[in-house]
């Protein structure tokens, strides 16, 4: 008789989210050109998908978002763009990620968590490189049909590609 092996369970430490702290920042403090041009879309992607941003992490704000995970407070979910390469680009959240990958251990690379998808209205988000780092801007999609850089502040490239994003929408409202 055949023996049927059953895989153990992983355990994935719960985590509790707050979607109205991330609508918060999307209203305060993401970038000015999102304004009525991005939708958001809250949805599950896999940890191992998440692509940090490069900027410097501050360890005593690494250490508070350490401590409401232990804590089972609540945090915002990540606010992400897909980048067309089946990763999901971290505009606000990457000292939650590394708090997130601490808190999951081992269980990291399984475990999924909740993020803000934002999504452009019209046109798509592109990979810009400004000298010193490098960030997916909001291109819109001119009445031609092409693509022109949001204001003249992204439009300086030393290369970078053009991703298109998810075209399908999720929650909207008058988000930036």
């Amino acid at each position: 008789m055949p023996s049927t092996a059953t895989r153990p369970a992983r355990h994935y430490p719960a985590v509790r989210y707050n979607d109205l702290l991330t609508l918060q920042w999307l209203w305060a403090g993401a970038p000015c050109r999102w304004r009525g041009n991005v939708t958001v879309r809250f949805t599950e992607v896999p940890f191992s998908r998440l692509q940090r941003a490069g900027s410097l992490t501050h360890y005593d704000v690494l250490d508070r978002w350490r401590t409401r995970l232990r804590m089972q407070q609540p945090v915002p979910p990540l606010v992400v763009c897909a980048t067309g390469q089946g990763s999901f680009y971290i505009h606000d959240g990457n000292h939650r990620y590394a708090a997130l990958a601490e808190y999951f251990g081992d269980t990291a690379s399984h475990a999924r968590v909740r993020v803000a998808l934002v999504v452009p209205r019209s046109g798509h988000f592109q990979y810009r490189w400004f000298g010193t780092y490098g960030t997916y801007v909001l291109v819109r999609v001119s009445q031609q049909g092409e693509a022109k850089p949001r204001s003249p502040a992204a439009a300086p490239s030393t290369g970078g590609f053009v991703t298109p994003l998810m075209t399908a929408a999720g929650i909207s409202g008058p988000l930036q």
